[in-house]
């Protein structure tokens, strides 16, 4: 037998016993995806390549459910992970996506700057009394951050 025989007869016993395995454990492990679409509800995604490959389904509407506070709008082309709750492909989680790098964050005592456009000033306005809204040029604040959460890191 050569060594290429060897390593697809290797290959199906692989797949048989992966296929048994799944066939009474389900899907307990966690896997990688990457992002199609999403909001910071849900998300859709596609099996990242894997080496071996292995034989996911490409998931609609999953539900975000991460272990911090924050909120987050998973971007397409990032990684996240997926678990499948109970084994169960029915049952798709995402509990982690791969963080923008370049979303600037402030911390507690950091200066930050606002720009408030007319559209803001005409929706707070609208929202709290109705009134009449002057439209007028952008404006920029300056002010520090006081509070925030303590669970929320930039990591």
């Amino acid at each position: 037998m050569s060594i290429t025989d060897r390593d697809r007869l290797l290959e199906n016993i692989r797949r048989i016993v992966e296929d048994e395995i799944r066939a009474v454990a389900g899907y307990p492990a966690t896997y990688e995806y990457v992002i199609v679409s999403g909001s910071t509800d849900s998300l859709s995604a596609e099996p990242a390549p894997s080496d071996p490959p292995l034989d996911l389904p490409g998931l609609n509407q999953v539900p975000m459910r991460p272990s911090s506070i924050g909120h987050v709008t998973p971007l397409p082309g990032k990684r996240c992970h997926i678990v499948f709750l109970n084994g169960d492909l029915r049952k798709p989680s995402c509990t982690w996506v791969e963080p923008d790098t370049g979303q600037p964050i402030a911390r507690t005592g950091d200066s930050v700057q606002v720009t408030i456009t007319p559209a803001d000033v005409a929706t707070m306005v609208l929202a709290n009394s109705g009134g009449p809204v002057t439209a007028g040029a952008p404006v920029t604040i300056t002010g520090q951050v006081t509070g925030g959460s303590s669970r929320v890191t930039s990591e």
